[in-house]
C-alpha cells in the first residue's frame, strides 16, 4: 500500500514538474514559492494585521506569529527524522545531476534542467527531466515548510475573523502547488505540510483564545439576563488595596438600592467584608513591573481561569473592572463575547503610557467611569461613554479620630514632637526595593533631629514581620499602623511615600511630602522607553507640575530623602507644599462617587433583555 501512495506520489509530482513546465508559469510559480517564505509571510503579515485590525496590532501579529513558529518547529522534527530525499535527489527516479543543464530566471532564480533515469517500471512514464527552479536540495523533503507556513497563516486569519479571510487559502494552495512544481517537494510533501499547519495553528489559537480573544465572536447584542428580578449577578475584579476600598463602597451603595444583589469575583478583605463572594484574593493580582508578571503567572493564569468558569456557568449580570488594566481588559473581552456588559471603573493610566489603548477599551466595554478629570476628554475624544463623578477616594478617607493629638496617642506618638511617615507600598516588590531606603533615611533624620518621631503605615496585604526586620536592621524603631492610613499622614508633619495612591491621600491629608520610587533595574529601563509623562507622583500629574518633589530609581537614595523629608519640617518649601495639598482636593471634589457609579451600573444591567425573552 505504502509502495503504491510512493510510485503515486512520484507520478503526480512529475505532471506538475514536467508536463505543466510553462515560462508564464515559471514566472507565476517562483513568485509564489517565495511567498510561502518566512521572510515574506512575516511582513506581509505585519502590513495586513496593522492595515485591517490596528486596535489589537501588535498583540494579535505576535500571537499569530507565535503560533507559526510552533508549526514550524514540528515541521522540521518531522524533517529530521523522516530525513525523504528531494525529488533531484530521489533514487527511484534516478536523477542524472552530472548532466543537469543550469539556467536563470530572469537572472534572479537558478534553473535547472535534470534528466531522468527511472528505476521502477511504474515509473516509465518519468522518462524527460527534473525542472528545477531555486536551489538544488537534497535532503528533508517530508513535509514542506513552506506549505505548513503558508496554510497555517491562512487558518490563522480565518480562525480570528471567520469572514473574507478565508479567501487567503487560495494563495495558501498556489504556494503549496508552487513547491511541486519548481522541483522542492512531492505533492505528499506538501499535503502533510498543510495539514500540520492548519491543525497547528486552529488547534493553539483555540487552546489560547481565553487569553488572547482571538477567534472570539460577540453577540450584537447583550445576551438575556440569567438572574430573578431583582437579584442581578454582578462579577467584580479589583486588584490592590486602594482598589479594594473603591470596591467596597461601590458594593454597599449598589446594595442600598438592589438588597438582593449577590457579587462575586477578586477583591481584598474590605471587598470580601462588604459581600464579595471570592474567586480569587486581591494580593495574587497585586503585581508591578514586567518582570513581576513572569514571577506571577501562575497566579494570575488560576484566577483568570476560575473568572471565565464562573462567567459561563453562572453567567453574571455585569462585570465590573477596577485598574489592572492588562487582566482586566482580557476579562472584559471574554465577558464581551458571552454578551455581559461591562462597566470599567478606575481608568488605566493611558495617558502615561499606550495611549493607544483608548481604542481597545473602546472596543471592549460599556460604559467607563474615570476618577481623574483630565481623563474625560481623552475618552470623549474617542467616542466612549464615560463619567466622571469625582475621585473616590475622598470617600475613603473619612479619619477616625477627631483631632491629630487623638490619633497620635492612639498610634503612641509624643504630641510636642514632629511626626515624619515612612509610607513602604502595598505591594511585595515594592517594599524590598524602597522600605531599606526609607529606614535608612529615618537613620539619617534621627542623627540630625534626636527629636523626630517615624511612624511606618502598612497596607493591610503587607508582611509586617519583613517590614519591621528591616527598620530593626537600621537601627529604627518606628512605630506602625495598619490599616490607618490616611490618619496616620493627617496626624504627621512630613513623609517620605512611595509613588502610588498614598501620594495622593496624602496630598488629600494636607501632608508635605516627598515621592519616591525605586523598582527592578529592568522594568525601569523598559518603563523609561514607553512612559510618556515627566511625572510619576498622582498629586503632580493632577497639578500638571512638580509640586512634590520626586526620586526615582539612581536619586531615590537615604540621603537623598532624608534632606528633603527634613525641608518640609519648616520654612518655604513647606508652605509651598500645603498649598499644592489644597490645590489637590479641590481639584478632585465632586458628587457620591459610589453612588452615582452604582447607579451607571444599575442603567447599564437594565439595558440587558429580561430572562424571560430567551424563552
Amino acid at each position: 500500500m505504502l509502495e503504491r501512495l510512493a510510485e503515486y506520489d512520484r507520478l503526480i509530482f512529475y505532471a506538475i514538474n514536467h508536463d505543466w513546465s510553462d515560462p508564464g508559469l515559471d514566472v507565476l510559480f517562483a513568485f509564489f514559492t517565495y511567498l510561502g517564505h518566512s521572510a515574506a509571510l512575516a511582513p506581509l503579515g505585519l502590513l495586513c494585521l496593522y492595515a485591517f485590525d490596528r486596535k489589537n496590532f501588535p498583540k494579535n501579529f505576535l500571537v499569530m506569529g507565535a503560533v507559526l513558529l510552533f508549526g514550524g518547529l514540528w515541521v522540521q522534527l518531522v524533517k529530521a527524522f523522516i530525513d525523504r530525499p528531494r525529488p533531484f535527489a530521489d533514487p527511484l527516479l534516478g536523477a542524472d545531476t552530472a548532466a543537469a543543464i543550469k539556467t536563470s530566471l530572469f537572472g534572479l532564480v537558478d534553473e535547472w534542467n535534470v534528466p531522468l533515469a527511472p528505476r521502477l517500471p511504474a515509473l516509465a512514464y518519468c522518462s524527460g527531466a527534473l525542472h528545477l527552479i531555486g536551489p538544488r536540495l537534497a535532503r528533508h523533503s517530508y513535509p514542506s515548510g513552506h506549505a505548513a507556513a503558508a496554510f497555517g497563516a491562512a487558518t490563522a486569519l480565518t480562525y480570528a475573523y471567520r469572514r473574507w479571510f478565508w479567501l487567503f487559502f487560495l494563495p495558501a494552495a498556489a504556494v503549496a502547488v508552487s513547491r511541486v512544481y519548481v522541483g522542492a517537494h512531492f505533492p505528499l510533501d506538501v499535503v502533510i505540510g498543510a495539514l500540520i499547519g492548519v491543525v497547528n495553528a486552529w488547534a493553539l489559537l483555540d487552546w489560547l483564545r481565553p487569553y488572547t480573544g482571538i477567534g472570539l465572536r460577540r453577540p450584537r447584542t447583550f445576551a438575556p439576563a440569567a438572574s430573578p428580578p431583582g437579584q442581578p449577578l454582578i462579577m467584580l475584579t479589583a486588584g490592590e488595596a486602594s482598589a479594594d476600598a473603591y470596591a467596597a463602597r461601590l458594593v454597599a451603595a449598589f446594595k442600598g438600592t438592589t438588597p438582593g444583589a449577590r457579587f462575586i469575583g477578586v477583591g481584598g478583605e474590605q471587598t470580601i467584608a462588604a459581600g464579595l463572594e471570592p474567586l480569587g484574593r486581591a494580593d495574587e493580582l497585586a503585581i508591578v513591573g514586567f518582570t513581576g508578571v513572569l514571577t506571577g503567572l501562575r497566579g494570575l493564569r488560576r484566577v483568570y481561569r476560575a473568572l471565565l468558569g464562573a462567567m459561563d456557568r453562572r453567567r453574571p449580570d455585569a462585570l465590573v473592572c477596577l485598574d489592572l488594566p492588562d487582566f482586566n481588559l482580557g476579562l472584559a473581552n471574554q465577558a464581551k463575547g458571552r454578551g455581559i456588559p461591562v462597566l470599567y471603573y478606575i481608568s488605566p493610566q493611558v495617558w502615561a503610557w499606550r495611549p493607544g489603548r483608548i481604542a481597545t477599551i473602546a472596543d471592549r466595554i460599556d460604559r467607563m467611569v474615570v476618577t481623574l478629570p483630565f481623563e474625560k476628554p481623552l475618552y470623549e475624544k474617542e467616542h466612549v461613554p464615560v463619567d466622571f463623578f469625582g475621585h473616590p477616594i475622598l470617600e475613603t478617607i473619612r479619619p477616625k479620630y477627631a483631632s491629630r493629638d487623638e490619633a497620635r496617642r492612639a498610634f503612641g506618638l509624643a504630641l510636642d514632637c514632629p511626626v515624619v511617615v515612612l509610607a513602604p507600598g502595598s505591594r511585595r516588590n515594592e517594599i524590598a526595593h524602597l522600605a531599606p531606603v526609607l529606614a535608612g533615611a529615618a537613620r539619617l533624620l534621627a542623627a540630625q533631629r534626636p527629636d523626630l518621631q517615624f511612624v511606618v503605615p502598612l497596607a493591610p496585604t503587607v508582611d509586617d514581620g519583613e517590614v519591621r526586620a528591616i527598620f530593626a536592621a537600621a537601627g529604627v524603631a518606628p512605630a506602625y499602623t495598619r490599616g490607618e492610613y490616611y490618619d496616620t499622614v493627617a496626624c504627621a508633619d512630613a513623609g517620605i511615600v512611595t509613588s502610588g495612591t498614598a501620594t495622593l491621600e496624602a496630598a488629600l491629608a494636607g501632608l508635605p511630602h516627598v515621592i519616591v520610587y525605586r523598582g527592578n533595574v529592568l522594568n525601569y529601563a523598559i518603563a523609561r522607553r514607553v512612559v510618556q509623562v515627566d511625572k510619576i507622583g498622582l498629586p503632580n500629574i493632577i497639578l500638571g507640575r512638580v509640586a512634590f518633589r520626586e526620586l526615582i530609581q539612581k536619586e531615590c537614595t537615604p540621603e537623598a530623602a532624608a534632606a528633603q523629608a527634613l525641608a518640609l519640617l519648616a520654612g518655604p518649601a513647606r508652605e509651598a507644599a500645603l498649598a499644592a495639598c489644597a490645590e489637590v482636593r479641590r481639584a478632585l471634589s465632586g458628587g457620591e462617587v459610589s453612588r452615582q457609579t452604582a447607579a451607571a451600573l444599575q442603567a447599564l444591567i437594565r439595558r440587558r433583555p429580561p430572562a424571560t425573552d430567551a424563552k
